[in-house]
């Protein structure tokens, strides 16, 4: 599947060119990568990757929500971020979100959402690099989310 395409039912698929998220997962972290432009048309693409997380006290305890890979994002967007916030809170897990570009960040700071946030500049501050650990689990995700092959 490529970049932006969305998996439904029965194998059929919509393209959303320029947007893309990224799972990985470790024990209980799991990192989502955002990249491209997160909007109206996007951003059910991020409520499903959290979706599909199985978060509290019995699955994944921390997410990590990297907006580095991210060219634009709409208050569709800020939004999504706002109800991720408080999905932690009454999920009990924790959500940690990498600093973007500095006009997604520039968005965040106007509308306040940063305040509501655990802001890092990369996902490292948290948890050690995924990309070499043993036993690590890495899927390019998209709705549906088969992982790549």
């Amino acid at each position: 599947m490529t970049a932006g395409a969305v998996q439904m039912a029965g194998g059929d698929h919509i393209e959303y060119p320029g947007f893309e998220v990224r799972l990985r997962t470790h024990r209980r972290t799991a990192v989502v990568e955002l990249f491209g432009e997160l909007d109206l048309v996007t951003v059910n693409q991020v409520a499903d990757a959290f979706d599909s997380l199985a978060l509290g006290a019995d699955g994944f305890r921390h997410v990590v929500l990297d907006l580095r890979g991210l060219t634009f994002m709409d208050a569709t967007g800020v939004h999504e971020l706002f109800r991720l916030s408080s999905d932690a809170d009454r999920n009990s897990h924790n959500l940690a979100v990498v600093r973007g570009r500095p006009s997604i960040n520039k968005l965040m700071s106007i509308t306040a959402v940063d305040a509501q946030l655990v802001l890092v500049e990369a996902p490292e501050d948290l948890v050690p690099p995924l990309s070499s650990s043993a036993g690590a689990n890495h899927r390019r995700t998209s709705p549906g989310f088969s992982p790549a092959v």
